[in-house]
């Protein structure tokens, strides 16, 4: 294999490059001007070319050095991140996490993965940001975003990391009053809540999970988000059809329960996206990974 230096030699040309000077690259790199051009000088005789034209006043990148620059940034590059990867293997993952999911999906279902994966990695701040507005990773500082699907196209790395359902659920009391009922037919005549920006139409799918039912309940109440949607639903305002994640803990303690078992809503996915970076750091690669395990549904 040919010998083209070594990064002491690539180092030394970054480093001029962006100082501008020898003496520049010197204070930079810490080293002596001639050690400086003397690394500059093997380097252009491994290449076998001149990189860059010297004189009194100013340097200046030939063809060559214009071409070699981007190279040797990238060069230069690989080897930082791989000895961050290096050094991170040899202890546990640190740092701050910061993290954005809806409210429902956050408080519910995030949330205590949270809590154990602070518990696993003590030296790692996880800051979780529970809102429905959509935080874009251009303007707000955020390392991971939990979202339900369909995802829009995005520079993003997107993971799927778990599924999701609509359920049809309602009060004790109100179901002792207007059920049960073994199909989706008169639920023409219930009482909903709806989400604002929803229709009022409902689909859905039985055991068989081939051929929708679709039903058209009379509207009592509507919110604008699935938390005030929660709140009418738990107050007994009517029926809701909402992802099974909003009412997780009101289903375990009974507070709600649902109307016509063996029947559901559509099914969805959930996605963790993240910004691309090489490499990625290992508090993010860990908790997606932990949110995959632990997500029901996960992948």
């Amino acid at each position: 294999m040919a010998q083209y230096g070594n990064l002491n030699h690539v180092a030394a040309f970054v480093a001029v490059v962006a100082e501008g000077s020898f003496s520049g690259a010197a204070r930079r790199l810490r080293i002596s001007k001639s050690a400086a051009s003397e690394h500059v000088r093997k380097l252009e005789d491994a290449l076998g070319v001149r990189v860059i034209e010297r004189n009194n006043r100013q340097i200046r990148l030939t063809q060559a050095g214009q071409q070699f620059h981007p190279f040797a940034l990238e060069m230069l590059g690989s080897w930082e991140a791989g000895c961050t990867v290096a050094r991170t293997l040899q202890g546990s993952p640190r740092g701050e996490l910061r993290l954005t999911a809806p409210v429902c999906l956050g408080s519910e279902i995030i949330a205590p993965i949270v809590v154990r994966f602070a518990e696993r990695y003590p030296e790692v701040i996880v800051d979780l940001r529970v809102t429905d507005h959509v935080l874009s990773f251009a303007t707000e500082p955020v390392d991971v975003a939990i979202r339900p699907g369909p995802l829009a196209d995005s520079a993003l790395i997107s993971r799927r990391v778990g599924t999701g359902r609509l359920v049809l659920v309602g009060t004790p009391g109100l179901l002792e009053r207007w059920g049960p009922i073994r199909t989706p037919e008169p639920l023409d005549k219930w009482p909903a809540v709806i989400h604002s920006g929803l229709s009022a139409g409902w689909e859905l799918f039985g055991p068989d999970d081939a051929h929708p039912v679709r039903v058209h309940p009379r509207v009592a109440a509507r919110a604008t988000n699935e938390v005030g949607v929660r709140a009418l639903l738990l107050a007994g305002a009517g029926f809701a059809l909402v992802p099974e994640y909003t009412v997780v803990g009101a289903l375990a303690t009974g507070a709600v329960v649902e109307c016509l078992p063996g029947w559901s809503g559509e099914r969805f996915s959930i996605y963790a996206l993240y910004a691309p970076q090489r490499p990625t750091p290992p508090r993010i690669s860990l908790f997606i990974d932990m949110l995959a395990d632990q997500f029901p549904g996960g992948s």
